[in-house]
């Protein structure tokens, strides 16, 4: 057997030492500059978004709903209602030719409306430029327990503001690490001001946590 000199160490792939199950996890889960990230969640189910949206805007994301079912349904009604009008209500031979080949050309509604999810179409636009941020803008980075994560994302959204990520951090009793941004379209504050108002939101929520380095504990009073 011969073997070539390159003049630098030989990579061993990880899947010749782990298993791949843990190659998996580890090439999906570890970033570079430490702390354990969880992969891109994959977009929110319907009634998740309508949850999430209705956090931020309360019951006008009921009427969003609404209107993107009534399209929904809109859409759906075209081609028969073309088709019941020919028949049962325009008796001119060429009006109701015309009204046949509305009916006609219109077939294809109601399989592109349930194919594009037409019924969620307003939620959903809603939720992205309520949720929307600049990367530019530092964020303020929030440190808590696991299980106060729903209920801090929950303050986050009725507070009017986002966040870029969630990160699970090492287990020292502030598991998860939240980077709460400033809503692309509000009102843009210093650092120190955000920070200050993210402390607030996690203040009146009853939230412990460690936010942009000050300690925010349950029992603080404003």
């Amino acid at each position: 057997m011969c073997c070539r000199l390159t003049g630098r160490a030989p990579t061993i792939p990880l899947s010749l030492v782990l298993s791949p199950s843990l190659v998996e996890f580890l090439e999906d889960r570890i970033d570079w500059a430490g702390g354990i990230y969880p992969p891109p969640p994959p977009p929110p189910s319907y009634r998740d978004a309508l949850t999430m949206l209705g956090q931020y805007e309360r019951a006008s994301s009921r009427f969003r709903a609404t209107a993107g079912g009534v399209l929904f349904l809109m859409a759906v009604a075209i081609p028969p209602g073309s088709l019941a009008l020919g028949v049962f209500v325009v008796h001119g031979d060429l009006a109701s030719y015309a009204v046949g080949l509305a009916s006609l050309c219109t077939a294809w509604l109601p399989a592109w409306a349930w194919k594009q999810r037409l019924w969620e179409r307003f939620v959903r636009r809603r939720l992205t430029w309520r949720t929307a941020f600049d990367p530019r803008v530092a964020t303020v980075s929030v440190r808590l327990a696991d299980g106060d994560s729903a209920e801090a994302l929950r303050a986050i959204r009725h507070a009017g503001l986002t966040y870029q990520y969630t990160r699970i951090s090492a287990p020292d009793g502030h598991s998860v690490t939240i980077a709460v941004a400033q809503w692309a379209f509000g009102a843009q504050r210093d650092d120190f001001g955000f920070r200050d108002q993210v402390c607030e939101v996690f203040r009146a929520a009853g939230i412990s946590a460690n936010v942009g380095g000050i300690e925010v504990k349950e029992s603080d009073e404003r």
